[in-house]
């Protein structure tokens, strides 16, 4: 829905361009791995390297982080899609609801008698729905901050500290 509608409403919007300028950041690999490595790991610099000069003006946002960042994964996602939009969106849902789970998780623990109401709060509000169901910056935040939330909710409790501990600060 949220690909549809961005699609067939807006032109398009970030959420194809997201998945469509990182086929040209995909598509370096095949040439030369090692400049798809410091186009996917490495900062961006303007005016860009002149060996990734050629990527930088085919891209949209190459010195904006958090543009450049979905690029990224969506470059690496690729490896995987083949250029499907419809996969990087089930990628991106999955991240999404699987920082959901987390939120749900991590406050089951502080308020055990009220699991509908936090059911209902969390997986049913419809902006919460919609924004996360697409390639968009927002069902990356889901994921950051439910890991994040139950993995501190899991160190309070003494459940493995240090091991979540070590994976919030990955």
């Amino acid at each position: 829905m949220y690909g549809c509608l961005h699609l067939y409403y807006y032109n398009g919007g970030d959420t194809l361009i997201f998945v469509e300028h990182s086929r040209y950041i995909y598509q370096v690999f095949y040439d030369n791995p090692l400049h798809f490595l410091s186009l996917t790991f490495c900062p961006t610099t303007d005016p860009p390297a002149p060996h990734l000069a050629a990527v930088a003006e085919q891209v949209n946002g190459w010195c904006d982080m958090r543009f450049y960042s979905m690029l990224r994964i969506n470059a690496y996602i690729h490896f995987f899609s083949m250029g499907n939009y419809n996969i990087h969106a089930i990628f991106w849902a999955f991240l999404s609801f699987t920082g959901l789970v987390g939120i749900y998780r991590s406050f089951i623990s502080y308020f055990p008698t009220s699991k509908l109401v936090l059911y209902l709060s969390i997986f049913c509000v419809p902006s919460i729905v919609f924004w996360g169901s697409g390639v968009h910056k927002e069902g990356l935040c889901y994921f950051l901050l439910g890991l994040s939330w139950y993995y501190f909710t899991a160190i309070q409790s003494h459940k493995k500290s240090i091991y979540y501990l070590f994976l919030i600060l990955n």
